[in-house]
């Protein structure tokens, strides 16, 4: 009826793979990614706003000879638009508006400076679930982007392009202490995917395979820790047509070989494989709502049509089950 599948497109009803992880809001939203690796260590200490209160009770206080900015932070909001910045704890209320969910962090103490200027790294991770909907796969890419201040980093210049960074500024190989960073970002993805893999908030689909390509965006510490502060699932990936030097185009076929391998076994280029994760059994899919609509159809339709007519309008809507 022109519904064949074929093994990758955008439109998941008619592909193999479905290009969006199931339950991905858990890793994209804020609010929920605070959570799901709360007391891990991962990312600095956060508080939360939900409709103008502090939820819980729990809020920051101001603390004597604290110079250090805070972040109030949309639990929805993506890519660094929907950060506001101020100088206190006790401010960062005002930042909030009815009816919205917020994430609060102070900055990172004893950040590391880029030729004294603030910066973040931006990792990429490639998550995949077999068709069983139980088998996880993580991937890491080696290479990413420092996205660098323009200015002169002061705690007590509130202004966005000195603390809120999101533009991608160079390639991360050429930054001398990659080396050492990267495996302490691979080990930190990890523990988040496999949080939500065993949560049950990462979700299989049975009888389709899944992956996503996300971002994620660290700050590195002057004692070569690594702190989350997001995760964009769907990130911005550039091609070399819009951007020659800074691009994806390397990162986006590499992963393809890895979905859809061409060899046996698959070249992984830069892609970095960080581990094998067993998550919760997927539960059956419920029948489809069609069918009771067939059974309401049908009930009407013997009163009404001939039987002929009936058959013809049954086997039209069966066809969208």
């Amino acid at each position: 009826h022109g519904n064949r599948l074929v093994d990758f497109c955008d439109e998941m009803h008619f592909s193999r793979m479905a290009m969006y992880l199931k339950g991905r809001q858990c890793l994209e939203n804020k609010a929920r990614l605070g959570l799901l690796v709360a007391g891990r260590n991962l990312m600095p200490d956060t508080f939360y706003i939900r409709d103008m209160k502090w939820v819980d009770g729990l809020h920051p206080i101001d603390e004597a000879g604290d110079v250090l900015p805070w972040f109030v932070k949309e639990a929805e909001g993506n890519e660094g638009s929907f950060v506001e910045c101020c100088e206190k704890a006790s401010d960062c209320m005002t930042l909030a508006r009815p009816g919205a969910n917020f994430v609060v962090q102070q900055h990172v103490k004893d950040q590391l400076l880029y030729e004294g200027r603030k910066f973040h790294l931006r990792c990429h991770v490639l998550i995949t679930c077999k068709q069983d909907g139980l088998t996880w796969r993580v991937y890491t890419y080696r290479d990413g982007y420092l996205n660098i201040s323009p200015n002169q980093w002061s705690p007590g210049c509130l202004s966005r392009d000195t603390q809120v960074v999101i533009y991608r500024s160079q390639r991360i190989g050429s930054w001398e202490p990659w080396v050492d960073v990267y495996p302490k970002c691979q080990a930190s993805a990890k523990q988040v995917i496999e949080q939500a893999v065993m949560q049950g908030q990462l979700e299989g689909r049975l009888g389709q395979e899944q992956f996503e390509i996300a971002s994620l965006d660290y700050m590195v510490d002057t004692h070569g820790e690594v702190w989350l502060l997001e995760i964009n699932m769907g990130p911005v990936l550039r091609d070399s047509f819009l951007d020659p030097d800074l691009n994806d185009d390397d990162l986006v076929s590499s992963a393809f070989e890895i979905i859809v391998p061409q060899e046996d076994p698959p070249n992984l280029g830069r892609w970095d494989f960080v581990g094998e994760l067993i998550g919760v059994a997927p539960l059956p899919a419920e029948p489809p709502a069609v069918s009771s609509i067939l059974v309401q159809v049908a009930a009407v339709s013997e009163e009404l049509l001939e039987d002929q007519v009936v058959d013809d309008v049954l086997l039209f809507l069966d066809s969208f089950a």
